[in-house]
């Protein structure tokens, strides 16, 4: 049974990665590495939630004391619409003279829209403040990556805004436990803040807290339902979830109104590749990076969408390109193992990328699928793990995961446990959007069983509903030889060789070599299916057992390392491999 791996290996929605990250360090102006490790350092340990958090005294708004405090209410909402308000306000309040501290809070007011709602546009007149001020140093210290650890916390907005580090194209992983304790002691101050509901969520979603991220998402849409930012986040969720068809097509609505935005791209770009939708997927993935050509996760999802084109040579080009800044990273380690298996054929390599990758990252489910993936196919353990095991680990984790249970029923087919097999399959295929690879499991399952009844049937609406696909054709045929129907078989096979290029008539001559019934016959379609691909080796292997059962071992064995060749790690041919070798005497 030959089961197909999916190709769409995406790594979950993180919000950061996706959406706002360029897979970048921060500039030489985000500070030193030494500020960074030491912000990594001080947030261990601070990952708890703050309970009890005390209020500030009546002095947190003395900055901002001779402005109206209806204005600074709708600046700490934060909301589009809030900072419009508050905005009109202060001009009408000012009849035309602004002071200091109202062009300080109108700066503010611009820069939060622009970082936190890009969407919508700044529509009144700013000020440049000449004015030195902590709020202007926080968010100039945000979008340089940094967070701002060193102002006095003396208000709800010195309390807040250095969270919109969050939105800066840098790594602020190591930032998480400031932020989150800082927006709980904003949100004490001000639960109704759109602004910090919606960094809450994102910060949420940034740790893989979907649930939680959601219950902050619910409160920010209060005061602000139609902002196109909160109905993307609200997309990421679902993506999140595993309900990527819902988020393709939920970001794809608000594209419709909101073309550019790099948010909604990136999650129609990773939507449609979880999807399998390639064409759709490739199209949101370049106009990602027409706006981010350095987006080293985007660059990987392009290779990836290359190598479904069977475009190797690109594909390599990018991944080389990616190495040389960053060879390590979880989709890259990925990529790379499929690059080798596709194109190179070198399933010891592959082994050892993806062993690479497990050991880094043993509990991440992209990494254990793609290991029990290379597992099954090598019939050779990943870093000490069987197939079974890696996909068990991940059922643990995601109890429908489709790929999971579609290799843990082909490890029983290949032992032979057909019965267990058939049990899982026959559930499979009942779900929704089961890809076409799953029933052809599932008919030649049938065929082990001799429930020949439910191969045929299967495979007939199967090449009914697809006649040109080709993998259809090759499930539809097996099905046919296996099960006896020889006439159907041969006039099928005939009609399809006038027209059949490479490797499907290799396929073709192989499946005809097993009707035919004289040696002479069986030996000559076997040639042409090996003219026709010599790397064959269903073709190859058949040579094997025919001459192992002349016990001719030499011209066995010749065979037989041709399949070595082609599947180095196979336990079962070294074993047979290593069986010649005795009889031969070496």
């Amino acid at each position: 049974m030959n089961l197909k791996r999916s190709a769409r290996l995406v790594a979950p929605l993180f919000f950061m990665i996706l959406f706002f990250s360029c897979a970048s360090t921060p500039s030489s102006s985000a500070g030193s590495g030494k500020d960074n490790a030491s912000s990594k350092q001080e947030s261990e340990g601070e990952e708890e939630i703050v309970t009890n958090i005390p209020l500030p005294n009546n002095s947190y708004r003395s900055y901002f004391y001779s402005i109206d405090q209806k204005i600074l209410g709708y600046v700490e909402n934060g909301s589009p619409d809030s900072l419009q308000q508050a905005s009109s306000l202060i001009y009408k309040n000012s009849k035309g003279t602004l002071s200091d501290k109202e062009i300080v809070l109108m700066n503010i007011c611009q820069q939060i829209m622009q970082t936190a709602w890009p969407s919508r546009k700044v529509t009144w007149e700013v000020p440049s403040s000449q004015t030195d001020n902590p709020y202007s140093r926080i968010l100039q210290s945000a979008a340089n990556g940094i967070y701002d650890s060193t102002t006095e916390r003396t208000d709800f907005l010195t309390t807040l805004l250095p969270s919109m580090v969050i939105f800066s194209k840098a790594d602020v992983q190591a930032y998480y436990a400031k932020a989150k304790r800082d927006l709980n002691t904003a949100l004490a101050m001000r639960p109704d803040s759109v602004l910090a509901n919606y960094l809450m969520s994102v910060l949420e979603i940034n740790k893989g807290n979907t649930e939680t991220a959601a219950t902050y998402l619910t409160k920010a849409e209060k005061g602000a339902s139609s902002c196109v930012e909160l109905k993307a986040v609200e997309a990421a969720i679902q993506y999140n979830m595993g309900n990527y068809a819902r988020a393709l097509s939920q970001g794809e609505l608000l594209l419709a109104s909101s073309p550019q935005n790099s948010l909604l791209l990136k999650i129609c770009a990773t939507a449609a590749l979880k999807t399998g939708n390639v064409d759709k997927a490739e199209n949101y993935v370049l106009r990602v990076l027409q706006n981010e050509p350095e987006n080293t996760n985007f660059t990987l999802y392009r290779a990836d969408i290359l190598m479904s084109k069977n475009d190797y040579i690109k594909a390599s080009s990018l991944l080389d390109a990616v190495a040389k800044t960053d060879s390590t990273s979880k989709l890259y380690l990925i990529e790379r193992t499929r690059l080798l298996r596709e194109w190179n054929k070198n399933n010891s390599a592959a082994s050892q990328t993806i062993a690479q990758a497990l050991q880094k990252y043993p509990e991440d489910v992209d990494v254990l699928l793609c290991a029990a993936s290379v597992a099954s196919e090598s019939s050779s353990p990943i870093a000490g793990k069987s197939a079974m095991e890696l996909a068990n680990k991940v059922l643990a984790k995601l109890p429908d995961n489709i790929q999971a249970q579609q290799i843990i029923i082909s490890e029983h087919y290949k032992a032979g446990r057909y019965q267990e097999a058939y049990q899982m399959c026959s559930k499979l295929i009942k779900e929704d959007n089961v890809s076409k690879e799953t029933f052809f499991a599932y008919i030649d399952i049938c065929i082990a069983l001799k429930n020949n009844s439910q191969a045929m049937d299967t495979a007939s609406k199967l090449y009914s509903a697809y006649p040109e696909d080709e993998d259809v054709l090759r499930s539809y045929i097996n099905m046919l030889v296996a099960t006896g129907k020889r006439e159907q078989a041969q006039k099928l096979i005939n009609t399809k060789l006038e027209t059949s290029s490479g490797k499907m008539k290799s396929f073709l001559y192989y499946q005809r070599s097993l009707l035919a019934t004289g040696e002479d016959e069986i030996f000559a379609d076997l040639r042409a299916s090996l003219t026709a691909n010599p790397r064959n080796k269903d073709a190859l292997y058949r040579f094997y057992r025919i001459y192992y059962n002349k016990q001719d071992w030499r011209r066995a064995q010749y065979y037989l390392k041709q399949v070595v060749a082609i599947d180095p790690r196979n336990s079962e041919f070294l074993a047979q491999n290593a069986e010649l070798d005795a009889l031969l005497g070496r």
